[in-house]
Order: C-alpha cells, then sequence, then structure tokens
C-alpha cells in the first residue's frame, strides 16, 4: 500500500484543508484530487441518522418488537440516546455480525395535537460495508432499503422510507487528512468558544488509541447555540478493538493512513429549521444541496469556535507595503505573538546592516503609531513573557 503524500493542516496553500474560517463559512475545504480515489476526497454526507415512520404505514414482521416501546421528551420530542439503546430491538444486519440495526415504537405527540405511534430506526452507515466512507447518500440508499427489508424485522415501501419518514439525530461527516492530530487538537481547544454552562464546553482526548476533540454532549438541549461537534482521528477509531470486527470484514486494505473526520449533529425538526430546512423526510435530507451540507457544519464550527482571525480595521492613508506589513503584525499578534518576536523573525535573513536598520526602524514605526498598547499586543506580550519562563522558545 503506497501511502500519499498528506497536505498539511494549518498552512494557506492553495489546495490544503482549511476548515476553521468561521468568517467565510467555508468549513472545511475539499483536499485536492489524486489519480487514486481516495475515501477522504469525499464531500459531506450522513453518518448515522434516526428515521422516524408512522406506524400505520409499517407491517411489523418480528412480534417481539411490538414490547419495545421508546419513551420520549414530550416537550421536545427528543430520544435520550442511551434509553433508546437499552429498550430498542437491536439486530446484526450481516453475516458476520458486525454492523447493529435497532429498531423501537414510540409515541409522540404533533404539531397538530394529536398523539400518532412511530417506528423508528437507528441507522448507521456501516450498513453499507465496504462503502462505508461514502456515507448514507441519495446514491446508496435503496442498496440500505433493501438491507433493511431482508432483515424481516418490519416491511414498509421504498415510497414510504423516502417520502413519509422524518429525520432526527443525523450525524453529517466530511472526512479529510491531517498529519499531525494532536497539534490540531490543540489548536481547536485554543480556539473554543468560552462557556460557563454545564455539559456545553470541550472534552479533548489525546490518548494513542482515541484522538480528536467534542464540543458539547449529544444529549445537549442547547443544539441551536451550542450544537455537539467533534473532530476525530477516523484511522484509530475504525482499528480500535471495537471496531476491528468490521474494519477487517469490509475495510481492510483500503488507504485510509491519516484519515480523519469532523461531525455534526442536528438534532431535530427545530434544528433543521433553524438551519433553514422544512422538509425532514429522508428523500428531502439526502437531497440537500452542497451548499446546505456545507452551512450545517459550518454553523456547528460558527458556534463552538472563535474565528481564526478576527477582521482587521486598516488605518487610512498608509502606503500599500505599509499596509501590507500592518496587517502582516496585526494578525500575528491576534495568535499570540508578541512584537519583539515578530520583528525578529520578519527580519530573518536581511544580512545587510544597514538595510536591517531601516527595516527594523520602518516596523517600529507601524507598530508604535498603530498597534502597541492595544488589549490583544498587551496579552500576547503577558504569554511571550510566561513561555519565555517556562522555556519555550
Amino acid at each position: 500500500m503506497t501511502k500519499e503524500k498528506a497536505p498539511q493542516v494549518w498552512t494557506t496553500v492553495s489546495g490544503q484543508i482549511s476548515f476553521l474560517n468561521v468568517s467565510s463559512m467555508a468549513n472545511i475545504s475539499k483536499p485536492k484530487q489524486t489519480a487514486k480515489k481516495q475515501p477522504q476526497e469525499r464531500g459531506i454526507s450522513i453518518d448515522s441518522l434516526k428515521v422516524r415512520i408512522p406506524k400505520a404505514l409499517v407491517d411489523i414482521v418480528e412480534p417481539s418488537l411490538t414490547t419495545r416501546w421508546i419513551l420520549i421528551n414530550e416537550a421536545t420530542g427528543e430520544i435520550d440516546p442511551d434509553t433508546f439503546k437499552q429498550n430498542a430491538l437491536t439486530r446484526y444486519i450481516d453475516k458476520a455480525e458486525t454492523v447493529k440495526i435497532r429498531f423501537g415504537l414510540e409515541k409522540q405527540r404533533t404539531e397538530h395535537k394529536t398523539v400518532e405511534e412511530f417506528l423508528t430506526i437507528l441507522l448507521p452507515s456501516k450498513v453499507l460495508g465496504s462503502r462505508y466512507f461514502e456515507g448514507i447518500t441519495l446514491g446508496n440508499i435503496e442498496e440500505v432499503y433493501t438491507k433493511l427489508i431482508e432483515m424481516n424485522i418490519v416491511s414498509f415501501s421504498l415510497n414510504t422510507f423516502l417520502n413519509h419518514s422524518f429525520c432526527t439525530d443525523t450525524d453529517f461527516k466530511r472526512d479529510f487528512i491531517c498529519t499531525d492530530m494532536d497539534k490540531l487538537v490543540s489548536r481547536l481547544a485554543t480556539n473554543a468558544s468560552p462557556s460557563k454552562i454545564r455539559g456545553d464546553g470541550i472534552r479533548a482526548f489525546k490518548q494513542g488509541d482515541n484522538k480528536g476533540i467534542e464540543f458539547n454532549e449529544r444529549k445537549t438541549s442547547r443544539y441551536k447555540s451550542n450544537p455537539f461537534l467533534k473532530v476525530y482521528h477516523k484511522q484509530i477509531e475504525i482499528t480500535t478493538p471495537k471496531n476491528l470486527n468490521f474494519y477487517n470484514t469490509y475495510l481492510k486494505g483500503m488507504p485510509i493512513d491519516n484519515l480523519c473526520r469532523i461531525e455534526a449533529t442536528v438534532k431535530n425538526k427545530a434544528h433543521f429549521r433553524h438551519l433553514g430546512i422544512d422538509n425532514t423526510s429522508l428523500q428531502n435530507i439526502l437531497s440537500l444541496t452542497d451548499e446546505q451540507k456545507e452551512n450545517i457544519i459550518g454553523k456547528a464550527v460558527q458556534c463552538n469556535l472563535e474565528p481564526r482571525v478576527q477582521p482587521i480595521r486598516t488605518p487610512k492613508n498608509m502606503s500599500i507595503n505599509k499596509l501590507i506589513i500592518y496587517n502582516s503584525i496585526h494578525m500575528l499578534i491576534q495568535q499570540g505573538l508578541a512584537y519583539d518576536l515578530i520583528k525578529r523573525h520578519m527580519l530573518t535573513g536581511v544580512s545587510d546592516k544597514t538595510n536591517r536598520y531601516r527595516k527594523g526602524l520602518e516596523l517600529d514605526e507601524i507598530y508604535s503609531e498603530n498597534i502597541q498598547g492595544q488589549k490583544m499586543d498587551i496579552e500576547a506580550k503577558e504569554l511571550s513573557r510566561i513561555f519565555d519562563l517556562i522555556g519555550w522558545r
């Protein structure tokens, strides 16, 4: 297996990943295409979701399912994920017994103030087997439907599955290449939006068998302002003991070196509406445009992370050359670098003493007249002092 040369995550060269540019809502740029099709080259798709279908449109084939009623939150219509897993009817979809599908029945108060019964299916993209990295899409949903029906648990038409269903707890994902997950996690943790509310905030993990960072909890009721977001090392996660049987059965030999993933969860109908999506049928959710899916992940990033670069207010009547220098100094100070360090590195390679002295004066003038004494400048100096004290050069 030939290892592809992976792009660096935190540079700005064209074609490389830069998914924290919240101000542009671009989220995660697509990795550069290569001649050999790789899992990470795919766009945003669904990793997992709950599909809710009116029970009146479903034939129950497996009798034991009729005892699997799930409690829901009447106020929000949400199902506690732990309760669902404990009470649902769980069956393997494959002979290798690596992929579980969960079925449950629920009663829910509808928008018309009536109580209706539904079948809810927890559907993971692992149902696709060797096509797992595609995620659940409109292009493979008929295959998913066929596998579900062949389980002989329930029966319903493809039209019912697509057009008379409702999607909840939907995880949208995108895969990308990152060669230094530790650095990525540290950077994301540093840029996390502050929160004093219990359950919100971050949880970073850097163990050898589990690397990534989570923002908030899946159970959060603050899904509009603090949605669940997760960035993690997919290559490590998919080859852990928990997933090893599935990996060996369907994915072994695929080129997944340094493959990582970002996931954002849309909790329920109200959350979809907040994102500008009113129709939550499976057909419609699978038909979302690339722009709509980019917006789903982008909103989650925007809610959980501070902008990578704050807007710059440029001084008036400054020459183009000085303006470019000002912008550079300003942006580097925003990243926590003290001016003295910036100046020293900006003059690196200027060997002629006279030119070095003159350029140094020019930098000092721009800094002292436009930046010195600002809050970000004071904070950067204090951080630099502490870094010097602990020996971080």
